[in-house]
């Protein structure tokens, strides 16, 4: 019995240390006495290289530390950065472009990984608008007396045209759209290029016939957002692009 409550009196302490620190070993000995790996990287970053700091208590002699990312189909972790023998340090990850990125820092010894820390990384990066639309086939050039405007979409309508984007799920966290108008008759009316989102307030921009007008919104990943268009009184036609800041290229909902 009193072998027992030794026992658990130490499960406890142990369980109270982990609950303290918030840290725990993705992998350790039998004994409970292998490195503990904590890493710090920022999990929303733009695609490039991203700095990262980490602190391993308990690193053996004659380990490394390295950075591993999985490759191939079989997604098998390869080591992309070398780090050395050192407990504590800062570096930088190779180039990472959008997408979905999962990276793990691991210590070897021998050949083999003896404790690793893994975290998911939602890697971000410009995307045209162009790219985020199935059916293109209304892109273009539209010559207003000043300048050229490549475009690639297109309405034609008078007084408001809701959702003619809409994204239901976004992977994106900034929108930019750049428009511009072309009125059949009063050129003193405006166009008004709005971005209505799920749980935040609408962004509004407006302006004359034949200038370029752009909204830029903030948007939360996740929800979903559209983009509403209005003339004030005339018929004319608004010429869009565009583009955002995505970990993604989901395709968004053209209301035609």
């Amino acid at each position: 019995m009193r072998y027992l409550q030794r026992f658990i009196a130490l499960a406890l302490a142990l369980v109270s240390a982990v609950a303290a620190t918030g840290v725990v070993s993705a992998t350790a000995t039998p004994f409970g006495h292998g490195p503990v790996i904590s890493w710090t990287i920022n999990r929303s970053p733009n695609q490039g290289q991203i700095p990262f700091t980490w602190k391993i208590t308990g690193l053996p002699a004659r380990s490394k530390v390295v950075l591993q990312e999985p490759e191939g189909t079989g997604q098998v972790w390869q080591t992309v950065t070398r780090l050395g023998h050192k407990s504590t340090g800062a570096a930088k990850t190779p180039t990472l472009k959008l997408g979905i990125r999962k990276l793990r820092l691991a210590v070897t010894r021998h050949g083999h990984v003896i404790a690793a820390r893994s975290q998911k990384l939602r890697v971000y990066g410009k995307v045209r608008l162009g790219q985020l639309i199935k059916d293109n086939q209304s892109a273009g050039t539209y010559t207003a007396p000043t300048f050229t405007f490549p475009y690639v979409q297109q309405r034609s309508f008078s007084g408001t045209s809701n959702g003619f984007f809409t994204d239901d799920k976004s992977q994106c966290r900034e929108v930019v759209i750049d428009g511009v108008l072309s009125l059949y008759g009063d050129a003193t009316d405006t166009s008004t290029l709005t971005i209505v989102q799920q749980s935040a307030n609408p962004i509004s921009a407006s302006g004359p016939n034949d200038q370029l007008t752009t909204v830029k919104a903030a948007v939360r990943p996740g929800q979903s957002w559209s983009l509403n268009l209005r003339i004030a009184n005339d018929y004319g036609t608004i010429y869009l692009n565009g583009y955002a800041v995505c970990f993604g290229r989901r395709q968004l909902n053209v209301n035609f």
